[in-house]
C-alpha cells in the first residue's frame, strides 16, 4: 500500500509537470470589443470576418474579437513563475511603426478588488519603471484613440468576466501610466524567437520589490499596443498543482508516521 501510494504521489507530480510544457500559463482567450476613432464610444465595430468571425454581444451590442486588424498585435498567452513573467507576442519593443501605436503599459491589480494599482512602463524611455496607477493614474484605449480623426479601429473594451462565461461584461482596457513619480524598477527585455508566431517573448523580472506590492493573489492585463487590438489578462494564484501536490505529499507523511507508529 506504501509504495503504491509513492508511484501515485510520483505518477501525478510528473502529470502536473507535464501538463505545463508546450502550453502557456494563461493561454490568450479574452475577447476584445472594438470601436472606430471617430465614431462614439457606444458605436461598436461591426462584424467584418477577418482575422476571425466574431461573436456577437446579444445585450450589450456589437461584437467581440480574439483580436483585431494585423497580426502584429497578437498576444498567445503568458507564463508566470516565481521570479519572471513572460509575454509571448508578435509586438516588438518599438510598436506598430506602420501606424504609430506604442506598446502598452503592464497593469496588475494587487488585491483582486477590480481597480489597476500598479504598472509597469513597457516602452524604452522608461521601461521598467514601476508606478502606482490607483485612483486611475493612467489612459485606456478610449481615452487615447476614442474620437480622434480617421476611420481606424482599436480595441475599446475587454470583457471582464469572461473566465466566468456569459453574459459579457465590457470593461475600460488600461494601456498607458500617467503617474509621474517611479516607486521602483525592474528589468524587461524583448527576446526575439526563431520559430516566429510568436515573434517574441517578453521577459519581466517578478523581483521582491515588485512581488511586495502584489498579494499572493493578483490580476494582469497587457494591450499588447496601446490601441489595445489583443489583450492578454490573467489571475495569478498560489499554483494549484502546488496545492495539489503539497497536499499528497502531506497525507504521504502522515501515512508514513501513522505506519512507523503501528510497527511492533
Amino acid at each position: 500500500m506504501k509504495k503504491t501510494f509513492i508511484v501515485l504521489v510520483t505518477v501525478l507530480a510528473l502529470g502536473l509537470m507535464a501538463g505545463g510544457a508546450g502550453a502557456y500559463d494563461y493561454p490568450n482567450n479574452t475577447l476584445i470589443q472594438g470601436y472606430y476613432k471617430d465614431a462614439p464610444y457606444g458605436t461598436a465595430l461591426g462584424a467584418p470576418s477577418t482575422p476571425q468571425p466574431p461573436i456577437a454581444d446579444s445585450v450589450n451590442g456589437g461584437y467581440w474579437y480574439d483580436r483585431i486588424g494585423a497580426s502584429i498585435y497578437e498576444v498567445y498567452g503568458v507564463d508566470v513563475s516565481a521570479t519572471t513573467m513572460s509575454i509571448y507576442t508578435n509586438m516588438p519593443a518599438g510598436g506598430d511603426t506602420t501606424y504609430s501605436v506604442p506598446v502598452a503599459d503592464l497593469f496588475f491589480d494587487s488585491d483582486l478588488d477590480g481597480t489597476w494599482d500598479y504598472a509597469i512602463e513597457m516602452n524604452a524611455t522608461n521601461q521598467g519603471n514601476i508606478y502606482d496607477v490607483s485612483g486611475t493614474a493612467y489612459q485606456t484605449s478610449q481615452d487615447i484613440y476614442g474620437g480622434t480623426s480617421g476611420t481606424l479601429v482599436y480595441g475599446g473594451r475587454w470583457d471582464s468576466d469572461q473566465q466566468n462565461g456569459s453574459p459579457f461584461s465590457p470593461a475600460a482596457i488600461p494601456v498607458n501610466i500617467t503617474a509621474s513619480n517611479a516607486l521602483s524598477s525592474t528589468n524587461v527585455s524583448w527576446n526575439q524567437l526563431t520559430t516566429g508566431n510568436p515573434d517574441w517573448c517578453i521577459d519581466i523580472i517578478l523581483t521582491d520589490t515588485l512581488k511586495g506590492y502584489l498579494t499572493a493573489d493578483y490580476a494582469f492585463i497587457w494591450g499588447s499596443g496601446q490601441c489595445a487590438n489583443d489583450t492578454a489578462q490573467g489571475k495569478v494564484p498560489l499554483p494549484g498543482g502546488v496545492l495539489l501536490l503539497g497536499a499528497m505529499m502531506g497525507r504521504l507523511v502522515c501515512y508514513a508516521r501513522r505506519r512507523r507508529q503501528e510497527l511492533p
